[in-house]
């Protein structure tokens, strides 16, 4: 073998290699500490819930993106973040809403770090002539990752028990 046609294969064979080197490089995907996600969600339903305890409409409003889609109780479906605005300013204006919480129960976040789903427990109060009544409920919301922050995209959320077996 010349030593032209050595050089010749190594200069064909090396941008082969590094062609390869790169695709294998780029199919990498990176790797997501999903727990530490996860607690950030975690973190975010903790400020959330106090924005609904505090009736903070704008701060509780923040953890929506703008195509959400929630699926209340008893009530059709709302359809983007000024449906849901509207339903909640008129809840936090009520004067016998009390309060609210929220507490997650499971937080799963998928692997690739983009969506998540949020499974927990809802407590809703209201006054009435007769005194306070609490309902007990659950929820379910899912988060995906916009712009790099999470944002609730989806959420369901109902009671244990018909609020008109409640009132007095």
């Amino acid at each position: 073998m010349s030593v032209n046609l050595t050089i010749e294969l190594i200069q064909r064979i090396v941008p082969i290699i590094c062609v390869f080197i790169t695709l294998i490089g780029c199919n990498q995907t990176p790797t997501v500490d999903t727990q530490a996600e996860a607690e950030k969600i975690r973190q975010l339903d903790r400020e959330y819930d106090a924005a609904v305890r505090a009736k903070d409409l704008e701060k509780s409003m923040s953890y929506y993106a703008p195509n959400v889609f929630q699926m209340p109780p008893d009530a059709p479906a709302l359809r983007g973040y000024d449906e849901i605005y509207k339903m909640n300013k008129s809840i936090f204006e009520d004067p016998t809403f009390l309060f609210s919480t929220f507490t997650p129960d499971t937080i799963e976040v998928a692997a690739s770090g983009e969506l998540a789903y949020d499974r927990g427990t809802s407590r809703l109060a209201i006054k009435t002539s007769k005194g306070r009544i609490e309902n007990v409920g659950k929820y379910v919301a899912i988060w995906k990752k916009i712009d790099g922050q999470w944002k609730i995209t989806e959420e369901i959320f109902n009671y244990d028990k018909p609020w008109a077996s409640l009132k007095p």
